[in-house]
Parts: C-alpha cells; structure tokens; sequence
C-alpha cells in the first residue's frame, strides 16, 4: 500500500456518534449512574445528580461540575448542549471538548484524488462480515442511528485485525468530501475493538440520483424528532452490506470523531465509490433535523498521510 504525504490535515468523525455507539438502555441511563465517577468539584468526590440529561442534544460528560456561565451548561451535572450550527465553538461548551480546538488529526478532511494507487493485498483487503439481524433505529436529534445487539455479530477484518459494526448512522450534506466534492450524504459505520471502544469507522457517500433501495427499509420506519428525547423505531432483519457499493476501493487516514468531544485516535476508510440516494430520500431525512444541515465542516489536513487502495 503506498502512502501519499499530505500538509495541511485534521480528520473525521462520526456519528454522530452522539457521541458515539450507545445502546438504548445507556441512552436512558440518569446521571446517578455515573455518580461514581473520579473527577468532581475541586478534586471532591462528584455529588449525585439525580436528573438525566434533559434531551438528546445534550451529552453526560461523565464529570460533576459547579454551576458556570460556560456557553451551553446546563448546571451542576455536566449535561452539555450542541448543535452543528455552533461547530466552530464546540470546545467553549465544555472542557471535555478541547480537542475539537486543539486537535491536530481532526475529522472531517477533504480527500485529495491526485493520489498514486496501490492494489489491494489479502491484508488491505477489505473483508466485510456482516450478518443479517434485527435492528431498531434512533433519531437522537443529530442523526438517524441504527442500534446493534450488544453481541455484535457484524465484523470487518483489515490488516489483519477485526473490528465489530457497533453502529452506523447517516449526515447530510456529506462530512467528507472526494477531490472538494460534497455529496449529498455520508453514511458511518462505526466498528470497535475487543474492548467495545470506538476505533475505525467506513464512510460511505451517496449521490444523489436514483432511489435506493438498501434505504428502503430504514426509510420507511424513520423516528420522527422529539425536542425532549431520542425516540426508536424497530425494523426488523436488517443487513448493513446492502448499503455497501460494489466496488470497494478507499481512503484510508487517521481522524478523530466528528462530533464532540471529537476525540481523535480512529482509523478512517472513506469508500471511493459514491452509492444513490434519490431526492425524496435525501428531503425525507433532511426534514427530520428541520432542513437544517447535520455536518460538521471539513477541518484541516495537516501533516497527515493519506493513502488509496485499490480493489483488485
């Protein structure tokens, strides 16, 4: 695999991840959960909050803290508020968020095409192994999630190593873009490691132009948006490969979540080769978030390499 160096870099993320793979039971756990936690108010154990993050625009920082005039606090119990409209501030909403300011392999990037291509090898392959499984789908406010089974059965091996889909979920206008192109939307399957953490996630763009059908299902069960809460739908059997194109060349770069805290440290495999989404399914998800976008804008590149494998 040949490696292209690159100035100017900063990578993607995510998720919406928001913020990143969680299960629905997690979702509605309160913040007497994590009153446990090590960090709290002057070095003093964190006192229980008793109150759950009140909607699904708000992230538990997993920290107790006193009441501030901090942009986007809550109170005392580390709820935090945001929105794509205020990317450029995330890391003035909470400290947890720094990175979003400070980092250097932030996500997400727009992919130069003027690259030297590498075939893949039996390694660099992408190996997908996704089963077909019930799934339930989560509008939390910033995206339309699919949830998996804590099991996760889904695997992609890549160099050599295997990673479990934990989840994947869907922005619109594109987070990446391929040669300054930005597509119409960005589908991220969001995969982790042994220990259930976030590490490597596949972009996938989708052009607008004929339906699609993989959609179809998801579409039609689409949770409409409550400003209090995330809210679930369940559709069925379910497998994420249909999603997939055929061709499965890629980018591969190292990024960082695309939402806060944006923490960096993923693995990044933008497919080269765009699926459809017609106008109607692009229309029908876009109206979900009230027409407004659900991207966080293309960061710096930096000093990061890119590479570009080839399918065989």
């Amino acid at each position: 695999m040949k490696l292209i160096g690159v100035s100017a870099f900063i990578i993607a993320a995510a998720l919406a991840l928001a913020p990143w793979p969680v299960s629905a039971e997690e979702h509605e756990k309160t913040s007497e959960d994590f009153s446990a936690g090590p960090i709290g108010n002057n070095g003093e154990a964190p006192a229980k909050c008793n109150v759950t993050c009140p909607d699904h625009n708000r992230i538990w920082t997993g920290r107790w803290t006193t009441p501030q005039a901090t942009w986007g606090r809550d109170s005392v119990c580390g709820c935090v508020h945001w929105t794509y409209s205020e990317a450029e501030h995330w890391d003035t909403l909470d400290p947890a968020f720094a990175e979003c300011k400070t980092g250097t392999r932030q996500s997400p990037i727009d992919l130069p095409t003027t690259t030297t291509s590498s075939t893949a090898t039996n390694t660099s392959r992408l190996d997908f192994q996704y089963v077909t499984e019930a799934l339930k789908v989560m509008n939390n406010g910033h995206t339309v999630q699919a949830i998996y089974p804590a099991e996760f059965h889904s695997k992609l091996t890549l160099d050599g190593k295997t990673y479990s889909l934990m989840q994947f979920h869907f922005h619109a206008p594109s987070e990446n873009h391929i040669g300054s192109e930005e597509f119409a939307m960005e589908g991220h399957f969001v995969h982790g490691n042994t220990a259930g953490k976030p590490v490597l996630v596949v972009a996938v763009m989708f052009r607008e132009g004929d339906e699609n059908a993989a959609l179809t299902q998801i579409w039609n069960k689409l949770p409409p948006t409550n400003p209090d809460a995330p809210t679930y739908k369940e559709i069925g059997d379910y497998n994420a490969s249909s999603l997939l194109p055929n061709n499965l060349s890629y980018y591969l770069f190292d990024g960082s979540l695309t939402t806060p805290p944006c923490g960096e440290g993923i693995k990044w495999v933008v497919l080269s080769t765009p699926v459809t989404v017609s106008a109607a399914q692009g229309t029908a998800f876009r109206t979900l978030f009230g027409n407004q976008n659900t991207n966080r804008p293309v960061q710096p590149l930096n000093a990061r390499r890119v590479s570009q494998v080839t399918a065989p």
